[in-house]
This record gives structure tokens, sequence and C-alpha cells, in this order.
């Protein structure tokens, strides 16, 4: 898993939640990336970060990354599921999306601060904060 992965659910996957998932990071030295959850942005007051229906084929209708639940995911659980075809995998975000997810990420009041502080110090490069108003 890389950053700008980006996978979800499969139809026989057990859950509801068939949101798609994105990979913010590479793995860590525990084998965990960040993944944050895109959903519908009709449902999500935080637009930090929004594409619209079609921009990428996992983004079916107008989405934001919702950054709050945003959680460390372990690479040999997703590929385990992959394997089983719980999981689908989609082409990656392009590098100008992933650039926007991270300025988003930012940017968003919902983010937590040991997200950044893991993104620095896997050595990624974060825009810098932009002034509100």
């Amino acid at each position: 898993m890389e950053a700008g992965d980006v996978f979800g659910k499969t139809r026989g996957a057990p859950g509801v939640d068939r949101h798609p998932r994105i990979v913010c990071s590479r793995p860590d030295a525990d084998n965990q990336v960040l993944v944050f959850n895109v959903t519908d942005s009709m449902n999500e007051s935080d637009h930090s970060c929004l594409f619209t229906a079609g921009e990428h084929e996992a983004f079916t209708k107008e989405c934001v990354v919702k950054y709050r639940p945003g959680d460390l995911r372990d690479c040999g659980m997703i590929q385990t599921a992959i394997d089983r075809g719980l999981i689908r995998v989609f082409r990656p975000l392009s590098e100008d999306q992933l650039a926007r997810l991270l300025r988003g990420l930012v940017n968003s009041t919902a983010t937590k601060k040991w997200m950044i502080k893991h993104l620095i110090a896997l050595g990624v490069t974060l825009p810098e904060r932009e002034n509100e108003g």
C-alpha cells in the first residue's frame, strides 16, 4: 500500500459501509498506513477536500474526505481482505488529487494532531496551513 491508493468493500463483504478509503501514507515501521474514508458531500460539513463525481472511478457522486475518523490500518490485513475478494482496489489518486487531500488534511479542523505528526515522522512534506478568512 502506498499514499494515494484507493480501495473499498465489495458487495459480498460484511457490513454496509461501502465508502471508498484513501491511503494517505506509505507503511510505517509497524506496516500500517493512514487511511481516510470518503463520503457523500451532503452528509459531511467539512469540505476541506472535495472531489467531484467521476473525477476518480471510485467517486460516483460529489464527495469529501472525512478526516476525523481517519486511522491506521494494517497493510497485511488489507491485503488479506483483497485476496479474499472483500476489498476492491481502484486506480490510485493522481498526484494532484493526493496533493489536494494533503492540503485538506492540514486545513481541516477535524484533523487530529497525531495524524500530522505521524506523516511528518514518515518524511511526508505537508503544505502550509492556509489562512482562514
